[in-house]
């Protein structure tokens, strides 16, 4: 039974999955999984949520599910999926479960579980899911358990760690609009930024349960850009629903995507000697050219922040990230925090203007599929290998996404209108050959 995609597991909110019974199985056979391969005589396990009026059910039969295998559950409340290693810190929980969707609509939700090493890895979902797929309640005895409300301390801990990263209040005097998606940012943002000496003003802070990343938050950042425009000398950042993804804008306007937020970090002291940054096979090939030029490399990975976390710790790196937003700063409390990263950028730009790299032009596209071919038989091989040649010098990359039925291209090419005229021929053509089998 495949469970994971390239983060953790997303389903929409009335999928089986999500049932009262297969959470409790669920939750149960996590812990015998665990107690297989590491024979302690209890585990305690922390959770925490985002906004989703979703996760309330499912937060409760998880908890339901672990404690039937006698772990102790410490319950964060709704926190940003990186406050997960407080939960490990402050109260020894070797696995944090996470049950957000990330950016993706209130009507989806998932389960990430985060391990002493981060996400679990392929082999550790590969090996859960075997298990998974053969067990039975009926294979265990229930025992007795306990659910302890920490969510008032985790949080506390969890903005203070942030801020004693700083020495001194970075963002005196800057005025700053957060879009918080209406996720698990919503309160936690504007008090650390305040903290930091920040003038906050915020749009995306009134979650309902049904509203999470609607026309807000880092899918869309004209929001910020809007807002910053009208209030002169402001800066923007815009966070997705788990908060752990950020885009920002500047004050004149400019939006910054992940690549152009690891170019500005990458002349941060903290980042600057850095000889090599991680980035994914979507990285713009701008960014390479740039690093290249001031003698740096760039390594690129699957999509997905663990296969960027795996490549950092190979290869005793500190920086890496996504076009999404989705930045990994080892150096901080922990891995693919937004927050942190917003405040390391601000820490770097001090005006207006932020020198950026030349992008190559570039063009998306997204279709909604209902099977998954595979791309490298044929016809689909070869359509895209036709369209490759087309293009030098340009790339292509088609992939399917790790968490929503789509097929996404991209294409990378000498103009705008090469890379649009190829993105949507490559998409219309597949589109039509994958709903014809």
């Amino acid at each position: 039974m495949k469970l994971f995609g390239t983060d953790g597991i997303r389903r929409i909110c009335d999928d089986h999955f999500f049932s009262e019974e297969n959470l409790i199985r669920f939750g149960t056979a996590f812990i015998t999984w665990i107690k297989n391969i590491t024979p302690d005589t209890h585990l305690s396990i922390g959770i925490i949520s985002d906004t989703r009026a979703s996760c309330v059910p499912i937060k409760r039969f998880l908890i339901k599910g672990l404690g039937r295998a006698g772990a102790t559950i410490f319950d964060g409340g709704i926190l940003p999926t990186p406050a997960a290693y407080i939960l490990q810190k402050e109260f020894s929980c070797p696995f944090v479960f996470v049950i957000s969707a990330s950016h993706n609509p209130a009507s989806d939700n998932g389960i990430k579980i985060i391990g002493p090493h981060g996400k679990l890895t392929q082999n550790q979902e590969s090996s859960f899911e075997q298990h998974f797929s053969s067990f039975l309640l009926t294979q265990t005895k229930p025992l007795s358990s306990r659910t302890i409300d920490c969510a008032q301390k985790t949080r506390t801990a969890y903005i203070n760690s942030l801020i004693s990263r700083f020495s001194y209040p970075i963002l005196t005097n800057k005025t700053i609009i957060l879009d918080c998606a209406h996720g698990a940012t919503t309160e936690i943002a504007p008090l650390i930024f305040k903290k930091l000496g920040a003038f906050v003003n915020t749009i995306g802070t009134s979650p309902d349960g049904f509203n999470i990343n609607k026309n807000c938050g880092s899918l869309h950042p004209e929001n910020i850009q809007r807002t910053v425009l009208g209030k002169p000398g402001s800066f923007g950042c815009a966070f997705d629903g788990d908060g752990d993804r950020v885009i920002v804008c500047t004050p004149n306007g400019q939006i910054l995507d992940g690549d152009d937020l690891l170019w500005v970090l990458s002349h941060n002291p903290a980042y600057s000697t850095t000889p090599t940054i991680i980035g994914t096979v979507m990285t713009n090939g701008g960014l390479e050219h740039a690093l290249w030029k001031n003698k740096k490399k760039l390594i690129r990975t699957q999509v997905g922040d663990k296969h960027i976390s795996e490549a950092l710790t190979k290869n005793k790196l500190i920086l890496g990230g996504e076009p999404n937003g989705h930045l990994i700063l080892k150096d901080s409390p922990t891995h693919g925090d937004a927050i942190f990263a917003a405040l390391r950028t601000f820490e770097t730009v001090s005006n207006e203007q932020v020198s950026l790299f030349k992008k190559h032009p570039e063009e998306q596209r997204s279709i909604h599929i209902s099977r998954r071919p595979d791309l490298n038989g044929e016809p689909y091989a070869t359509l895209i290998a036709a369209t490759q040649e087309e293009i030098v010098p340009g790339r292509i990359i088609v992939r399917y996404s790790g968490t929503e039925p789509l097929l996404r291209i991209l294409v990378e090419a000498a103009t705008k209108e090469i890379a649009q005229y190829h993105a949507d021929t490559l998409a219309k053509n597949l589109y039509n050959l994958i709903s014809k089998e």
